[in-house]
């Protein structure tokens, strides 16, 4: 009967297995599903967040054609994402570079041929279907599958426009007198750099005007600062039509001018300086019923190869200038070699005379100015400045010495006086537990010299002062001017444990970039940004966007020149870290023993 049952114990056994086999397929389909279902998941969760970021992605597929666009990408570029599916990159993005308008690639091109992260830091213009135009930064990364496989890239841009605007117009800001509206000394003295470079490197000829108004001081005198700015203002709409359009006019500050007369002879410059004294001779200034008649004395001196420095430049012209006025003004005196009249009136040997005699008799003296933290409770600082003595015991400002130092390259010699005398200060403070940060000034020159790290680690050995307590300051024109010299330097002082501000920050901006790479730890906004805020928008503004993106930078802002309250009123409301300026303290002369108000102003 063995025989009966197996073909029941077959079937039983076929059927077993059958189920086994039928329900491991619907556990394996089972297991699909929900890894498909996870994936779609992730898939959304990623396009979710794609579409919720403030930057523009483009993926693309290995041929550059596009694959997927976020709502930011679609908004600057001008297409909808359905339109520019599968369409070429170069079809849906085009850019163009700021400076010359020349048609760039995409970086994903550049990105999938060398397989890496591409990042293009010039700056560039992203046209939209519209026409549209914006600023932008771009960086493009490869895509991969789960093998390692490139199979398309992805395409980041920032929109960098209102950010590049207000840049622009800092630039323009730096460049320009705010009253004149033409170019300022700082812009002035760039391109007089530039002319001076031309005419040693290609033997051209240029020519310098260096321009005093004769009668300003009158009408000043008698009808107050407001009829003297509109004066200037008048004059400087007068100026540009008595020269030619390629050449460089500036206001150098008071009721100083500059002509920079470009691939011109000295015979043909003093003609155009002739029509500029006979211009402004000519022009009648009427206000409150008075008449003014003004003159102009001019300085003019050529620019030719193996003419000197700058400096030299600028001291000849104002010198010329100067002896203009001396023979009786509303005349042009053009500098000559060995000119004795020049030799009299130069006067800055005298001032390097006083310096070597102050140093030698101990007539330096520092005095301090508090800056207080206007959000929080953090420690002041007193930022160190220098005054020199007289002989009689006057204190004089700096502003009367200082040009002179820097001229003659004095100023690593007096930085190295500042430092030890306020370490001395501090040693004698800190007996007595004050607890305070000491801002110390560096000038560019000192930038420059090669032993001022070492002697600043042994002051600081000498004296035993905790390097966290001082924080160095350097101009952002002196940054600038070296900035490889000025990263090299910070790094190394930073490395001690010191603390870093960059001052007058404003003053010579052409970018933020560079701020990336110079680890400094305050910005100090320049004072001319800052006296006006209150009733100028556009100071208001610029002050705005520079503590914002100082912030975004883990950076401290500090605004200079704080005059009454209402300013610091609204640069509390700004969201500024530190405030100095006269509201809050006026410089006070820093002795060993004690801190006295000065007797003169600072």
């Amino acid at each position: 009967m063995d025989w009966l049952l197996l073909p029941a114990v077959i079937f039983t056994a076929v059927a077993v297995m059958l189920f086994v086999c039928i329900r491991l397929i619907l556990k394996i389909k089972h297991h699909q599903q929900d890894a498909e279902a996870r994936i779609h998941q992730q898939k959304e969760l990623a396009e979710v967040t794609l579409d919720c970021i403030g930057e523009a992605v483009i993926t693309t597929d290995i041929e550059h054609n596009i694959t997927y666009m976020n709502p930011i990408a679609c908004h600057l570029t001008g297409w909808s994402s359905d339109d520019a599916m599968g369409l070429p990159l170069e079809q849906v993005v085009i850019i163009v570079s700021e400076a010359n308008r020349s048609e760039i690639n995409s970086s994903v091109f550049e990105c999938l041929n060398q397989k890496c992260l591409i990042e293009y830091s010039e700056p560039m213009i992203l046209i939209g279907a519209h026409d549209e135009e914006y600023s932008i930064e771009t960086s493009a990364s490869p895509l991969k599958n789960h093998n390692g496989e490139i199979i398309g890239a992805v395409l980041v841009f920032i929109n960098t426009t209102h950010i590049r605007n207000l840049s622009r117009e800092m630039e323009y800001q730096a460049a320009h007198d705010s009253l004149t509206e033409l170019l300022n000394r700082r812009e002035f003295e760039r391109q007089l750099a530039k002319a001076i470079r031309s005419s040693r490197e290609h033997d051209l000829q240029h020519a310098l005007c260096y321009m005093d108004l004769d009668q300003f001081k009158i009408v000043n005198d008698t009808c107050g600062h407001i009829a003297g700015d509109r004066l200037l203002r008048e004059l400087a709409k007068l100026m540009p039509h008595s020269i030619r359009s390629s050449d460089c006019l500036a206001r150098l500050g008071g009721d100083e001018f500059g002509v920079i007369i470009f691939n011109c002879s000295i015979d043909d410059a003093k003609d155009i300086a002739d029509s500029l004294r006979t211009a402004i001779k000519g022009f009648t200034f009427t206000w409150d019923k008075k008449i003014f008649d003004i003159g102009v004395s001019i300085g003019l001196v050529p620019i030719k190869k193996d003419n000197g420095s700058l400096q030299d430049m600028m001291k000849r012209a104002d010198a010329s200038c100067y002896i203009a006025k001396d023979l009786g003004r509303n005349r042009i005196h053009i500098y000559a070699e060995n000119d004795t009249d020049i030799t009299k009136r130069s006067g800055e040997m005298q001032w390097m005379t006083r310096i070597q005699d102050a140093l030698k008799n101990d007539r330096f003296i520092l005095a301090v100015q508090k800056v207080v933290a206007i959000k929080n409770d953090d420690l002041p600082h007193f930022e160190v400045l220098i005054r020199m003595q007289g002989k009689n015991g006057e204190i004089i400002p700096p502003l009367a010495f200082l040009p002179a130092a820097e001229r003659y390259d004095m100023m690593p010699v007096i930085d190295r006086w500042v430092i030890t005398t306020a370490f001395k200060n501090i040693s004698h403070e800190r007996d007595h537990n004050t607890k305070r940060v000491y801002n110390i000034n560096l000038s560019g020159q000192t930038l420059r010299d090669n032993s001022i790290v070492k002697y600043i680690r042994e002051q600081f050995d000498y004296f035993d002062i905790p390097p966290n307590i001082i924080c160095f300051e350097i101009t952002e024109t002196a940054i600038i001017s070296n900035l490889g010299i000025a990263i090299e330097l910070v790094n190394k002082i930073k490395n001690m444990g010191c603390m870093f501000a960059l001052d007058d920050f404003g003053s010579g901006l052409s970018s933020f970039s560079y701020l990336k790479n110079i680890p400094v730890d305050y910005i100090k906004i320049d004072g001319e940004f800052i006296h006006n805020i209150v009733t100028d928008s556009m100071d208001k503004a610029i002050v705005s966007a520079i503590n914002s993106i100082g912030h975004e930078m883990g950076l401290k802002t500090v605004a200079e020149y704080v005059a009454n309250k209402d300013i610091l009123n609204l640069l509390r409301e700004i969201n500024i870290d530190y405030a100095q300026g006269y509201v809050i303290d006026k410089p006070r002369l820093w002795l060993p023993d004690n801190v006295i108000a000065m007797k003169s102003s600072a």
